[in-house]
């Protein structure tokens, strides 16, 4: 076969192109800017399982059901129970009666069977130490006064602020107390968060209700400055509260008003 030499000049130039294109590699290919076959698609992967939401629980798991249909009461009712009371004051270990008690078993029954009256002050809620005076039935209008501290009683001998200059009031037997201090100062305490007054000390006084033989507790609290807040009379036989004052002031040193619940009765239309 007779092959041109034109002919084979450009074939051998046409492969020494080729050999240098595919040496270089800073000669863009041939295929550059041609769109090059996109790789086979891969085999489409199963979604992710999504996890189920919190479960809310039931409005009847939340709330009793007092009717027992299923269905918790609205929160309109739940308002409208009434709050749990407030736990009783616990008995503190030394109160009136423990006075009366070591008195008595110091120095008999018969020394302390008719008295004219018993105090305590600042009690916080009760008093550390209280002042008694008693009738000497030896010896005729003469008084007798005592002091009871825990595990400590002293006879301070005959009490003359009284007799003769002064003769008391009243008298009353020590028998018919049935109410001692912690049980005056619970009254007090419910009167006065009734009336919305606050107070930090109380003074008591046991004394006879004039003209009778009924024993009286009268019970003065006293704020933090010691302003005279309330004074209430309680009956010293069963409970009952007999009178309430109460003595309110706009500022510190300003005036009170008094709100005397015996004027209110006393001036009560007939």
């Amino acid at each position: 076969m007779n092959t041109c030499p034109r002919y084979f000049g450009v074939l051998m130039l046409a492969s020494a192109m080729a050999s240098a294109t595919a040496q270089d590699p800073d000669v863009p290919s041939p295929r550059d800017g041609v769109p090059q076959e996109l790789p086979p698609e891969s085999s489409p992967q199963p979604p992710r399982p999504v996890p189920p939401p919190p479960r809310i629980p039931a409005r009847s798991e939340l709330a009793p059901d007092p009717g027992g249909d299923g269905a918790a009461p609205p929160p309109a009712a739940l308002a409208a129970l009434p709050e749990a009371p407030d736990p009783p004051l616990p008995r503190p270990k030394y109160t009136s009666q423990s006075a009366i008690e070591e008195l008595t078993a110091q120095f008999g029954a018969s020394s302390l069977a008719t008295l004219v009256g018993m105090k305590g002050a600042l009690g916080d809620p009760q008093p550390n130490e209280w002042h008694v005076v008693a009738v000497d039935l030896d010896t005729p209008f003469l008084l007798h006064a005592f002091v009871s501290q825990p595990g400590t009683t002293i006879d301070e001998g005959e009490f003359r602020s009284l007799y003769p200059d002064k003769p008391p009031k009243a008298f009353f037997d020590s028998a018919k107390v049935k109410i001692d201090s912690h049980d005056a100062f619970i009254v007090l305490d419910e009167a006065a968060e009734k009336a919305k007054v606050g107070f930090d000390k109380v003074d008591f006084h046991l004394r006879g209700r004039e003209f009778s033989e009924e024993p009286v507790w009268s019970l003065t609290a006293l704020d933090r400055d010691g302003f005279t807040v309330g004074v209430v009379d309680i009956s010293a036989v069963n409970g009952k509260t007999l009178r309430t004052v109460w003595f309110r002031r706009a500022a510190r040193r300003a005036l009170p008003t008094v709100e005397d619940s015996a004027l209110v009765r006393a001036l009560r239309p007939r």
